[in-house]
């Protein structure tokens, strides 16, 4: 709900009646470039996987900023630098636009935080990939990460195979 919010508030204008949609299309006013097109829901894809970003726009230093929403009660920092990583990593190969700034909208009905997330670098990414065309399991030594890193690495990874079969039904 809160993503269609802010999808209608992106093309119309119009505000939506969730406090989370308040938050974020506030936060979206006061910080992109002055008459600059905000993009959402854009498909990202390579031969290996397919996701879809929540927003990207030119901050008012001109800078591409890349920003995911999230509305859940708890905190997956590495999960979600890798999320917004890969999207990042697909969008520069396929558009080859540099992205200078990865950030979580972290929105609840009391208020939303701003979270900003370190890339993981293209080697990893890469890595991750490789794993994923050769069929094979992804180690922590692969990717310079820690078991518990790992499972969560392995969750998003599933997270994005759903998305990925959810768009190729569309």
């Amino acid at each position: 709900l809160i993503h269609e919010e802010v999808e209608n508030w992106i093309k119309d204008r119009e505000i939506g009646f969730t406090q989370e949609a308040y938050y974020i299309c506030d936060y979206l006013t006061d910080k992109i470039y002055y008459g600059s097109e905000i993009i959402s829901e854009q498909m990202v894809a390579n031969d290996v996987v397919a996701g879809r970003f929540d927003l990207l726009f030119l901050d008012g230093k001109k800078r591409l900023v890349l920003a995911d929403i999230k509305t859940g009660n708890s905190k997956h920092l590495y999960g979600w630098s890798w999320q917004l990583s890969l999207y990042k990593y697909l969008y520069e190969k396929m558009y080859g636009q540099k992205i200078e700034s990865l950030i979580v909208m972290w929105a609840k009905n009391d208020g939303m935080t701003v979270i900003h997330c370190e890339y993981v670098g293209d080697e990893k990414i890469e890595n991750l990939l490789n794993a994923e065309r050769e069929g094979r399991l992804i180690s922590d030594v692969d990717l310079g990460v820690s078991e518990e890193e790992l499972e969560e690495l392995e969750e998003l990874m599933q997270e994005i195979k759903i998305k990925e079969d959810e768009l190729s039904l569309m």
